[in-house]
């Protein structure tokens, strides 16, 4: 009987960092709180441009470049600093709106005006017919 010797194992040339992998979903979720809904829109609306998923394996399940994710992240973070900027430099800031300054350019708005409880009524009937609690009214 001779003795084997167990068969070396070569190490791997480049070992992947934790970062280079596929996620699926529900992972990608963990990383940005979004909807399934949400990323489809994404993936189709060229502004957005959100990276489109792969299917791997048999069960025909979406998943996703973990790089090509980030890299997403770091350029929409990036639009939202230049236009965050964009508002300041302008004066269009979140606070304020071109609505907020009457056109005759007073300073003083008038305030919304105050619904009518019998505003609130059913939209397919007109008012008279079945709301002022005429019985006969109601129902034939």
């Amino acid at each position: 009987m001779t003795r084997r010797t167990p068969a070396k194992v070569a190490p791997l040339a480049v070992n992947p960092a934790p970062e280079d992998r596929y996620v699926n979903v529900g992972q990608l979720r963990v990383i940005i709180p979004a909807s399934n809904m949400s990323f489809w829109r994404w993936q189709r609306d060229p502004e957005i441009a959100f990276p489109v998923p792969v299917k791997l394996g048999d069960d025909g399940r979406n998943y996703w470049w973990l790089p090509d994710v980030r890299a997403w992240m770091r350029r929409r973070k990036k639009r939202q600093v230049q236009a965050a900027r964009h508002r300041v430099i302008h004066g269009n800031s979140e606070d304020s709106n071109s609505t907020d300054v009457p056109a005759d350019g007073s300073a003083s708005a008038a305030p919304p005006a105050e619904k009518n409880r019998a505003d609130r009524r059913c939209g397919k009937r007109p008012p008279g017919i079945g709301h002022d609690g005429n019985p006969s009214l109601d129902r034939p």
